[in-house]
């Protein structure tokens, strides 16, 4: 499985649903949450795929919220980034252990609409959707006849979209359209936008020309980004970190299952938070982050196995991510209460 990766300004955590299929594992970093692009190889002489991958990622690149674009790299090495986001793209071929499964159902058909109701039933049906995974159907020819054939099309705003590589252009032209984008067909000279609605005479540059687009998508990738499991203090909340993401960064710097949780802090003096694991049937390890992916705090074990950490905030409202992850390889259930305390009265 190949992938490419491009780095946005914003970002925090969401936590996928597991369905009767599992895409492949993608690893986090604390306070940079991914979005994955999926492009399904249909056809295996699908070819050109660093120029597809780059056309993508130039193109959400441009809308300018872009920091960095990393190819070929492994998300486990990317490190202190900053308060940064990841588009992630990934290409699910022969290698990918569920690929027969998708290959026995899939074939390539004529019509353009049947084969994205086709595709769009099958992964509904065995992955389901997530907030933060995007789908593209690649095949090596276009649909319909020599003169009313389609290089591709998108459900608009949604997450599934067919393309063909007749035109290196046409996926990021669907990803657009994935995240919001509207097709536009102005031009200048021979060059159009990447979401000019026909490619062919006219060059498509990696880029959206119009600010409409350009906010469309950054709306589109920072409702996703930005979600996130808040919480309130005295309440009691439960989770299971063995179904939780893997995240980079955390114990002795390798990739550990976490579960995130996010505070709202208003304004204030004086004041002392008491961030605690109530209950586990594992070793539990706590952390404090900010929304940049600083650590703030941590703590092992405070109580035997349970972990508790006493934060003083600062006086300016503020958020944190409260990560509950298990020393080492430990993994399991877990309730967690957040309360304000005292000053001198610590139980």
């Amino acid at each position: 499985m190949n992938k490419k990766i491009l780095f946005l300004s914003v970002g925090l955590f969401c936590l996928p649903l597991v369905h009767a299929l599992e895409l492949p594992e993608t690893i986090h970093n604390i306070g940079k949450e991914v979005v994955n692009i999926w492009l399904w190889e249909l056809d295996p002489s699908v070819d050109d795929r660093d120029d597809i991958e780059n056309n993508i990622l130039e193109s959400i690149g441009s809308i300018g919220q872009s920091s960095t674009i990393i190819k070929n790299s492994a998300l486990e090495s990317i490190q202190n980034v900053g308060n940064s986001s990841i588009i992630s793209v990934h290409w699910l071929d022969s290698s990918f252990k569920n690929y027969q499964h998708f290959d026995d159902v899939i074939h390539k058909i004529d019509n353009a609409d049947d084969q994205l109701s086709q595709f769009y039933n099958y992964l509904k049906k065995n992955y389901g959707q997530s907030r933060n995974n995007y789908h593209v159907l690649m095949t090596e020819s276009n649909w319909g006849s020599w003169f009313s054939s389609k290089s591709g099309e998108a459900y608009s705003s949604y997450y599934y979209s067919i393309s063909s590589d007749n035109y290196e252009s046409s996926a990021a032209h669907m990803v657009g359209l994935m995240l919001g984008a509207k097709n536009n067909s102005s031009t200048y000279w021979f060059s159009a936008s990447i979401m000019y609605p026909n490619p062919g005479f006219y060059s498509r540059e990696n880029k959206f020309w119009d600010n409409d687009n350009k906010n469309r998508v950054w709306a589109t990738l920072s409702s996703i980004l930005t979600s996130a499991v808040e919480i309130s203090l005295d309440a009691l909340y439960s989770g299971n970190t063995s179904s939780a993401p893997k995240y980079i960064g955390l114990h002795r710097g390798v990739a550990r299952r976490a579960s995130i949780y996010k505070l709202s802090i208003p304004q204030g003096q004086d004041r002392l938070y008491s961030i605690e694991i109530e209950s586990a049937n594992f070793d539990t390890y706590l952390y404090v982050y900010d929304k940049a992916g600083n650590v703030l705090a941590s703590n092992d074990d405070s109580n035997k196995l349970m972990s508790k950490i006493l934060y003083t905030p600062p006086t300016s409202p503020s958020e944190i991510y409260i990560v509950v992850s298990g020393f080492s390889e430990s993994n399991g259930e877990f309730s967690l209460r957040v309360k304000k305390e005292q000053r001198g009265v610590i139980r």
